[in-house]
């Protein structure tokens, strides 16, 4: 009997052992016997499939800058596998997101996208990593015009006004007459009117109500047959557009008549303290945070569950930093300091103009749907979004390009305090981060 099991353990050893050492020192050839081996000591991630086959899953279009919409497809070797996939950067499984249609580029710019095929049978790909990122930059905030520090509009030739670039992805919307808008440079679904208004022509008064009321409302709102939520910060700033001159409302009325100008809810939490949440103001664009019990308008959207902004950085060279997630290059320190930590010299206060002068070309001053993107407003203490990439960061007010519009003389900043969005006199002082395509 002990031959017998000799020979069973040298059979084994042989059929399990070898070829897994051989795929170790030989990669280039086919690893299902060592992974088969390794499922069966429960080291394989993917030990709940019965083998790996050499489907294949194709990628369309690659992972690049695009600087209009585009939807990113998935296509399996094998019509009869299933494509999961994740945007964490870690392994899909059967439990990750199905794969059902094409995804616009707008709800996974930045990620760390992986993918896999999995059949009925348990027999899966290999997993895949997308060979790169997707870029996006933000959308145009609509600002056309340009003024100075007084207030008096004057032409935007070489001020480096925002008005002047007009950088950002272009909008556009797709109503489909029932109640609903595309916004096609997102992907989002929108609800045309505010609750409490006619649903085809938003005639009426919109109804206000507490957060928790709002939230309740959107997830059971019965329009299009689709799943609706109450919008997220990042989700609900997209619809801000500032081409009204007089920023009342700052919204594109045409395709979202009758919005009110007081804030509307977003579904995240000012996570200082979440009694508070953020509000979002077509009456100017202001983007501050309330208390959860005060009453304000509700619109809601039919989207992706991957709502709040990603940070992905990379230090280029010593003073700057690429954004993955919309292809900028930013400016590592505050103005006015130096070195690989940001440890030298002092940060700058200048006032608008000044600011706007501290930016040689190529760098500028960033608008501010530009400013937001590096805005990280789930951190309980400052909204620097990655001490590495930024170290030494003021948690203050940076200033951007562009011209608050309800007051011609002064401008949008950033608080890197607490993620506020709200306007200072240009005659004021705030920090400045310069910003390059």
């Amino acid at each position: 009997m002990k031959k017998v099991y000799l020979v069973l353990l040298l059979v084994f050893t042989n059929c399990y052992f070898n070829p897994l050492v051989n795929s170790l020192l030989n990669p280039s050839e086919k690893e299902d016997d060592s992974l088969s081996f390794l499922a069966l000591l429960g080291l394989n991630n993917n030990a709940s499939q019965s083998s790996v086959s050499d489907i294949s899953i194709s990628l369309s279009p690659a992972p690049a800058r695009y600087t209009s919409p585009v939807y990113i497809s998935l296509t399996s070797s094998d019509p009869e596998a299933k494509i999961y996939y994740t945007l964490d950067g870690s392994n899909p499984t059967e439990l990750s997101n199905e794969y059902t249609e094409p995804i616009h580029i707008w709800s996974i710019a930045g990620a760390d996208i992986r993918y896999i095929a999995i059949k009925s049978d348990g027999t899966s790909s290999n997993v895949f990593i997308a060979p790169g990122y997707y870029m996006y930059p933000p959308l145009k905030t609509g600002q056309t015009e340009c003024w100075d520090s007084a207030g008096e509009l004057i032409s935007c030739i070489n001020t480096n006004h925002d008005g002047e670039f007009q950088f950002g992805v272009e909008r556009g919307y797709l109503n489909h007459g029932n109640g609903t808008v595309t916004d096609t440079s997102t992907g989002l679904i929108w609800q045309k009117c505010s609750k409490g208004q006619n649903t085809n022509d938003c005639s009426g008064s919109a109804s206000t109500d507490n957060w928790e009321n709002a939230k309740f409302y959107c997830e059971n709102l019965n329009l299009d047959g689709r799943s609706w939520k109450l919008p997220s910060r990042k989700e609900l700033e997209t619809l801000l557009n500032k081409s009204n001159s007089t920023g009342n409302p700052s919204i594109d009325l045409g395709i979202f008549p009758n919005t009110v100008i007081t804030g509307y809810w977003s579904s995240t939490d000012f996570y200082r303290d979440t009694a508070y949440t953020w509000r979002i103001g077509f009456g100017g664009s202001l983007i501050i945070n309330f208390l959860k019990s005060n009453n304000h308008p509700t619109r809601c959207v039919s989207g992706y569950d991957e709502t709040l902004a990603r940070y992905s950085f990379v230090n280029l060279v010593e003073d700057e930093v690429l954004d993955n997630s919309t292809g900028f290059i930013w400016g590592k320190c505050t103005n006015g300091l130096m070195g690989s930590n940001c440890e030298i010299g002092a940060p700058t206060l200048y006032n608008w103009a000044d600011a706007q002068s501290s930016c040689n070309s190529p760098w500028r001053l960033p608008n501010i749907n530009e400013l937001k993107t590096i805005l990280n407003f789930s951190k309980i203490v400052g909204a620097n979004p990655d001490n590495e990439a930024f170290p030494n960061n003021v948690n203050g007010s940076y200033w951007s390009s562009t011209s608050y519009s309800l007051n011609k003389s002064r401008a949008f900043y950033a608080d890197y305090n607490d993620a506020k969005v709200e306007q200072l006199s240009k005659s004021g002082l705030a920090y400045a981060r310069c910003v390059k395509e």
